[in-house]
């Protein structure tokens, strides 16, 4: 996270999806997008606060027809003071999250 919320270019990434928004929310056209998976992998330092990381994801992950996200986030939100690697709860989110991506 970077100043409370996604790297631009993650934001930048997200954004190239705007014609999918248009055409659902515009047009009234909506594409047929199958069901997706989707989890979150976010760390963060000082006053890393991941709120608005999943205000953008939520609207991101809904616009391709993904979900689970935020049942399915790992934070490691003190970077500065704690290696994400040493983040015992982040990694074993992660781990969870792997085992929700691959076992269905």
């Amino acid at each position: 996270m970077y100043y409370g919320t996604l790297p631009g270019s993650v934001l930048s990434l997200m954004s190239r999806l705007q014609p999918w928004h248009a055409a659902t929310f515009f047009l009234n056209q909506p594409l047929n997008l199958r069901h997706k998976k989707s989890a979150a992998i976010l760390t963060a330092g000082g006053k890393g606060n991941q709120a608005n990381a999943n205000h953008h994801l939520s609207a991101f992950f809904r616009m391709v027809n993904a979900e689970g996200f935020l049942d399915h986030t790992a934070c490691s939100p003190n970077t500065d003071t704690i290696p994400a690697q040493e983040d015992e709860q982040a990694i074993a989110a992660v781990i969870e999250i792997a085992n929700w991506l691959n076992n269905g």
